[in-house]
Parts: C-alpha cells; sequence; structure tokens
C-alpha cells in the first residue's frame, strides 16, 4: 500500500477531487509552506505506521451507514462472523459508534469494559489487558461501545490508539463505524484498507449515500477505497438499480457477481 501526495500548481476542486478519487491523501501546492508539508508528512506516518510482518496483512473494513436504520450493523457482525466461519483466524468486531451501539443489543452480551476504556489504557494496553477489555462471542472478539451514549462523543477525534493496536494482533478488524460525518468515523476510514458504505435503494438513503461520499471523497477517502452496499434491495419499493447508478456514479452489481 502506498501513501501518495499530489503536488498541484493551485488548490483547485477540479484538480483536487479527481487526484482523491485515484488514491492521494492529500495535496500540496505551490508555493510549499513549511506547515503544509509538515502537516501531510504527519498523515503519512500516522495512516502508514511501520508494521511488523505479523500486522502488515491485516485487513480493516469500516462499515458506515448513509443514514440510520440501513442495516450497518447487522451488515457488520454479518461480515465479522463470515470471516471467522470461513478463515477460522482471530477476527475483532469493534463497536466504535459512540451514540447507538447496539453490537452488544444485537449479540446478546454485556461487558464492564468498552472501546472507551481501550482509549483511556491505550498507553499501558498489554495482550492481558486486552483479553480483558474483549469478549468473545462464538469465536469472534467483541469490544464493545459504552452501554450509554457519550456525553463527549464529539470530542473522539482519532481511533488509532485502537485500531493500530487490533491490527497487530488479528488479521480481520471489522469496525462498526456509526455516523459517517464525523471526526471519529473519517479517523476509521482513513486507518481503513476497505470503507463499506450502507444503503437502501430509498429515496431518503441514496441521497444521504450522496452525502457521505462527497464528505469522504473532500476528506481524502478515494472512491476506490469505497464500497457501496445496498441492503435490502426491491426495486418494487424502490429506486431502479440503473438510476441508482446514475445518482451514484457506481456500478452496482448482484450479490452472485460481487
Amino acid at each position: 500500500q502506498l501513501g501518495i501526495l499530489t503536488v498541484l500548481p493551485t488548490n483547485h476542486p477540479d484538480l483536487i477531487l479527481p487526484c482523491l478519487r485515484l488514491g492521494a491523501i492529500d495535496f500540496l501546492t505551490i508555493p510549499f509552506m513549511a506547515d503544509k508539508v509538515q502537516a501531510a508528512a504527519q498523515k503519512l506516518i500516522r495512516l502508514f505506521p511501520a508494521l511488523d510482518s505479523a500486522s502488515s496483512s491485516a485487513k480493516i473494513y469500516c462499515v458506515l451507514p448513509a443514514k440510520g436504520a440501513c442495516g450497518a450493523t447487522t451488515i457488520a457482525c454479518n461480515l465479522a462472523f463470515q470471516w471467522q466461519r470461513l478463515t477460522s483466524a482471530p477476527v475483532l468486531l469493534a463497536d466504535l459508534d459512540p451514540f447507538a451501539g447496539t453490537v452488544g443489543f444485537l449479540l446478546k452480551v454485556k461487558s464492564t469494559f468498552s472501546f472507551v476504556d481501550v482509549l483511556s489504557r491505550a498507553a499501558d494496553m498489554d495482550s492481558d489487558l486486552w483479553k480483558a477489555m474483549i469478549i468473545n462471542r462464538y469465536g469472534v472478539d467483541v469490544l464493545l461501545a459504552p452501554e450509554l451514549p457519550l456525553d463527549v462523543a464529539d470530542e473522539l477525534l482519532d481511533a488509532g490508539a485502537i485500531l493500530d493496536y487490533a491490527r497487530c494482533h488479528y488479521p480481520v478488524i471489522v469496525s462498526d463505524a456509526g455516523s459517517a460525518i464525523a471526526e471519529w468515523s473519517l479517523s476509521q476510514a482513513h486507518l481503513s484498507d476497505e470503507v463499506l458504505l450502507i444503503s437502501t435503494n430509498d429515496v431518503a438513503s441514496l441521497h444521504a449515500a450522496q452525502r457521505v461520499l462527497e464528505y469522504l471523497e473532500n476528506n481524502g477517502i478515494g472512491r476506490w477505497k469505497i464500497k457501496l452496499i445496498l441492503n435490502r434491495f426491491d426495486e418494487r419499493f424502490g429506486v431502479s438499480r440503473e438510476l441508482v447508478e446514475d445518482a451514484l456514479g457506481s456500478q452496482i452489481r448482484p450479490s452472485k457477481e460481487a
């Protein structure tokens, strides 16, 4: 995986957006300013840390809903358990939604700890402490969200402390990120290998999906990294496949072709 910086003559959206869609994670304009170069370098370091051979092949899926009730959490759970069933490899399902956090409810599990505790103990995290933070459900390790919505959820900015540690211990991590338009979710999208944007084919969900795609692109997440998943697709009760493709600029493939 390469960290690509684009050098452009001017700060113009018609130049910037195509570069981001092709995989650039940031851009610099001429003349170079010291603070901009430093910020871009720090971003590269954060997104592409030096990983040992055990973690280099780890894959992180960030699951984002276009809007509420699209089924993102259900898909995140099924993806994690399907990976474990097919590979028998260690899989982490991380409920990183600070507002709704419904993984525990769906799986009928509770824990004394949540991802907030992992953040607070990140500096001294080790395997014994990590085992106390997660619970195992049918072979999948689960890191839960707090049972009650966080009053300080807007202050959460970077999930790197959680995902960087997990990347060194799991070949597959599924992150249920919650609201797509937030710095906290954006950090998960940057650190992931694939972003799964979940929508349904009703007009409201597709409108929300358009906004999320624009937000992600404007914040350095290229289309190459995003996979749009239309959950509960039914043309009898929503927008047709052809109109969805026109509206979102993405080809929709039936699941048997995916």
